[in-house]
């Protein structure tokens, strides 16, 4: 759970969560695969389809107070303001890590936990569709005497993820939002990376899905080599110390910036 989300973001959190004495509310947006375009394909996964299409379709866990609410797919839709140059993105609910184990390991008590992902409105009609024809279902059915899984087939029809590299055009954007309070003072803060895909091609090679994904992990195991991490057990990066693996990952080429709640522009977040 070191990648982008989870990982940039349990760091993210871990990191403003230090400033706060009570989190009232966490707030996980992504732009990525929702919205990204590859000539071509109607729809294109920038991570694993099969992850993608659970996270998106099976019910959504949400933080409330001291205990984990699960949501329909497609819930909770918002105009959610990404910073420059994305804009609004349509986002849901979805099933994802952070809302589980955030609460785990801040230290402190959390109001309030959702993660949402941004979904073009034709995607989303692609996704219900296929869902409602159970073209994702995973057991089998009978297809001219032979047992054939829906799921299986409609895999097969999307391209790998390793394969877009130089292909996609777009961005990929996750962003934390985190309300709370210190000496009985509201904050809000907003932290996010933001990287486009033909950027993240003409240095690394990779899509900025892939990358954003890599180089957290390889951070992390630097600062452990390092000794700057020295915790031992099972943890999240909300159980570690944030800076340490922040600062590598900048140096790695993360882009990484902080600002006020709802911000189209940052500074350069330093670790």
């Amino acid at each position: 759970g070191m990648g982008v989300a989870p990982g940039i973001t349990n760091l993210l959190t871990r990191r403003a969560a230090e400033w706060l004495d009570r989190i009232d509310a966490i707030r996980i947006r992504v732009y990525g695969s929702g919205y990204a375009e590859v000539d071509g394909h109607v729809f294109a996964p920038l991570f694993s389809p099969v992850t993608f299409l659970e996270e998106v379709l099976w019910p959504a866990p949400v933080w409330k107070g001291d205990r984990i609410v699960k949501l329909p797919p497609f819930s909770g839709e918002e105009e959610f303001p990404f910073p420059d140059p994305l804009g609004i993105g349509f986002c849901y609910n979805v099933n994802n890590e952070e809302c589980e184990t955030m609460p785990l390991f801040l230290g402190k008590p959390v109001g309030f936990i959702d993660f949402k992902y941004a979904i073009a409105p034709r995607r989303k009609v692609l996704l219900e569709s296929l869902h409602a024809l159970g073209l994702t279902r995973p057991d089998p059915v009978i297809v001219k005497g032979k047992e054939v899984s829906p799921l299986a087939v409609v895999l097969a029809l999307l391209p790998d993820a390793s394969s877009l590299a130089g292909r996609v055009q777009g961005h990929t954007c996750v962003v934390v939002e985190i309300e709370g309070r210190t000496s009985g003072k509201k904050i809000g803060i907003r932290t996010w990376t933001l990287l486009g895909h033909e950027d993240a091609y003409r240095k690394m090679g990779v899509h900025a899905t892939a990358f954003l994904t890599g180089a957290p992990p390889a951070a992390a195991v630097q600062a452990l080599l390092s000794g700057e991490i020295d915790r031992r057990g099972a943890t999240t990066g909300g159980g570690l110390e944030p800076d340490p693996i922040l600062r590598r990952a900048i140096d790695f080429g993360v882009p990484l910036y902080e600002g006020d709640i709802g911000a189209n522009r940052g500074r350069p977040l330093a670790a």
